[in-house]
């Protein structure tokens, strides 16, 4: 049991029933709202297990949300073909699209900070292992009968969506679905890390910018609001936030279980 854990490392290690718990204080409609602004036009059921990740996306929709958060909630449209030549080098045509800003770039640039944590400290971490070491942001993906896998992941410079999977229904007693056991790290990353590596060769290593719209916040752990002064060292977090905190809000609560066990999980 992790205890009170805050959303990053809920987000880090997919603790899901963190998510499941934001989604329902946050409502699906802002939810399948939200998804639509980043460019999802798959349908999207209105049930609880939306925040779980119960509808189908193809990975060019993922890669559609991951690259417009990556870019501060500025949506591109996505295409293969940027120009064409004449035999002689002379362009024959030229497809030039200008982002639209579909969200506002604080929460898109927190959601990125949050999102460097599964690097760092979470189902991402192996990729290291992996001899990748550039700063990055992602999420490990996985379905419950571990037939589909993801990784979606981006750097400052690029962002890639592997999705490894069986796209063909099979019994369960099959074989061949008695045995297929995906996982987003150990199925999709190494090929997300193996791409990355070869496509960021030529480019210097490059840390995500500050964002300037987020403030860095002592919180207390218990509460999730800042911290008073005072607070005992062991029970401050310091996070990103979209404003500065307010003394009138801090709190410094003391918990005291009635046994070892008895912990809690919030967002």
């Amino acid at each position: 049991n992790l205890g009170w854990i805050p959303l990053r490392t809920a987000l880090a290690h997919s603790v899901n029933i963190i998510s499941a718990k934001l989604g329902f204080a946050l409502g699906l409609p802002l939810i399948i709202d939200t998804a639509r602004k980043l460019g999802i036009d798959s349908p999207l059921p209105e049930v609880p297990a939306l925040s779980l990740g119960v509808a189908e996306l193809t990975p060019v929709e993922l890669l559609q949300i991951y690259a417009t958060i990556a870019n501060h909630g500025e949506r591109d449209q996505l295409t293969v073909i940027r120009g064409i030549t004449r035999d002689d080098g002379t362009g024959y045509a030229r497809f030039v699209y200008h982002p639209n800003a579909v969200l506002p770039p604080a929460p898109c640039d927190l959601m990125t900070d949050l999102l460097t944590s599964v690097f760092t400290e979470g189902t991402a971490k192996i990729a290291y292992d992996m001899g990748f070491d550039l700063p990055a942001a992602g999420k490990t993906g996985t379905t419950s009968n571990h037939r589909d896998a993801w990784f979606a992941g981006f750097t400052p410079q690029l962002t890639t969506v592997v999705w490894v999977g069986m796209d063909e229904v099979l019994p369960e007693n099959d074989p061949v679905a008695k045995k297929l056991k995906l996982t987003g790290a150990g199925s999709a990353l190494p090929i997300w890390v193996k791409f990355m590596k070869t496509a960021l060769v030529a480019y210097p290593p490059e840390s995500f910018p500050i964002s300037a719209t987020l403030t860095d916040v002592a919180i207390d752990r218990y509460s999730g609001r800042p911290a008073k002064a005072g607070c005992p060292d062991g029970q401050i977090l310091v996070e990103k936030s979209l404003s500065a905190a307010s003394e009138n809000e801090a709190s410094c609560e003391i918990i005291w279980p009635s046994s070892p066990s008895e912990t809690h999980a919030d967002f």
